[in-house]
């Protein structure tokens, strides 16, 4: 990924953390806005007994609001998120079932999950990193299986907020805020994104945005054919 692992744990240990207004912000809204969002989609396109793949799970806590019957595998390479996502999971006496591995070269056999998705992952991504990466969620995903990106748009009101916060706080602070790692790749083209899914072998493209999660993200989600 364009951000070194280094700076994601920088990020999951200290500016998201509970010791931080921006990590309590975030907790919050992931917790509250975003989890039933997910759940509703993803109850859409599974079955019981289906398993899942998150990429880019972080500090888990969304994947702890998930049905515990779901068969959830999830992934990040930043071993601070993956601690997060331990200590989150003994908290509401669950299992964490995840993995440290490359987005781009992932631990997992082809055809192994009905449904591969990650949140707000492919906006910190290259134009060529975002083509490698759809690859290796289109190699794992199954026959008939979906892969479901939250990407945020660039006109998106979270980005507008977060930006509006990070110059407040370097008001606060007088010197540089970055709430997180760059966001070089925010959603622009629904076009151009179902002409990229369809060349990569996806099918049947659709595309949600609306109050569901706040506007936040535009949901993707492709068939693999």
């Amino acid at each position: 990924m364009s951000s070194s692992s280094t700076e994601w744990n920088w990020y999951w240990r200290h500016q998201n953390s509970d010791r931080h207004l921006y990590g309590q912000i975030a907790s919050f809204y992931r917790r509250r806005i975003i989890a039933p969002s997910l759940r509703r989609t993803l109850s859409r396109l599974i079955r019981e007994g289906d398993s899942l793949l998150h990429i880019g799970a972080g500090s888990g806590e969304l994947d702890v609001t998930l049905p515990i019957s779901w068969s959830l595998i999830s992934l990040d390479f930043s071993s601070a998120a993956l601690e997060r996502h331990r200590a989150n999971h003994q908290r509401e006496a669950r299992e964490s079932k995840a993995v440290q591995g490359d987005l781009f070269q992932m631990p997992f056999t082809d055809l192994s999950f009905k449904v591969v998705f990650n949140l707000g992952l492919m906006e910190h991504l290259t134009d060529k990193e975002v083509v490698l990466a759809l690859k290796e969620m289109q190699r794992v995903a199954q026959v008939g299986g979906s892969v479901v990106l939250y990407w945020p748009p660039v006109w998106g009101p979270s980005v507008i907020f977060l930006h509006t916060l990070a110059r407040l706080f370097q008001v606060i602070r007088e010197a540089p805020e970055r709430l997180h790692p760059p966001e070089i790749n925010l959603f622009r083209s629904r076009k151009a994104t179902q002409t990229l899914l369809r060349e990569l072998g996806f099918d049947d493209v659709t595309f949600l945005y609306g109050i569901g999660d706040l506007f936040t993200h535009v949901v993707v989600i492709a068939r693999k054919l």
